[in-house]
């Protein structure tokens, strides 16, 4: 089960996206989530081809590899280069292969997103390979996973207050329905109908 992104924290993490290529040489940007089950979920990006993050999703289920999975492990920030060639020549990748051509940038930077000293994502930076990204672009964008680190935890503590507000709301219904002034069949009955 994957966190339940709201348009909200999409239009969040598509916006940190942005700023990314917006504020530095990368012309491309992705920003990735580790949900409830322990995988990762594509939930924001800017610059990317359309379908690319679906396809890369359904790569990932084929059993492609994640450059992410090492930085999810580690925590430590890492640059890829030969993207495509890479890509290319991974049969688990071939899903990516006609976009994978159609991008102009072949160096990937991958930097986590930690929050409480736990990592809860990546941002990845896609660079042409004339344009790769100095010490301080890298930098940079490590102070905006912040931002989205945030961002991703202020959603998950959100849903898990609306999830319980609900179980609450519910258990009030059914303990509403209890009433020593009717049989016990009624009162049965009744919550039979306030479970289901």
């Amino acid at each position: 089960s994957s966190l339940n992104l709201q348009r909200p924290l999409k239009a969040t993490l598509d916006t940190v996206a942005e700023r990314v290529v917006e504020t530095t040489r990368a012309v491309a940007c992705s920003v990735t989530i580790v949900n409830e089950g322990g995988g990762f979920d594509a939930a924001g990006s800017f610059g990317l081809p359309a379908g690319f993050l679906e396809l890369a999703h359904l790569a990932l289920a084929g059993g492609a590899q994640s450059p992410n999975l090492r930085v999810l492990e580690t925590g430590q920030r890492r640059v890829v280069h030969n993207v495509r060639a890479g890509t290319l020549g991974n049969p688990g990748d071939a899903a990516l292969g006609d976009l994978i051509r159609q991008v102009e940038w072949d160096t990937m930077v991958i930097i986590p997103m930690a929050f409480g000293g736990e990592v809860v994502g990546t941002i990845e930076a896609f660079y042409r390979p004339e344009d790769e990204p100095d010490g301080r672009e890298v930098e940079l964008i490590e102070a905006m996973t912040g931002q989205a680190a945030t961002s991703i935890e202020n959603a998950r503590l959100f849903a898990q207050t609306e999830r319980r507000v609900r179980q609450l709301e519910a258990l009030g219904g059914i303990a509403s329905s209890f009433t020593f002034e009717q049989p016990v069949e009624a009162m049965l009955s009744n919550l039979a109908e306030q479970v289901v």
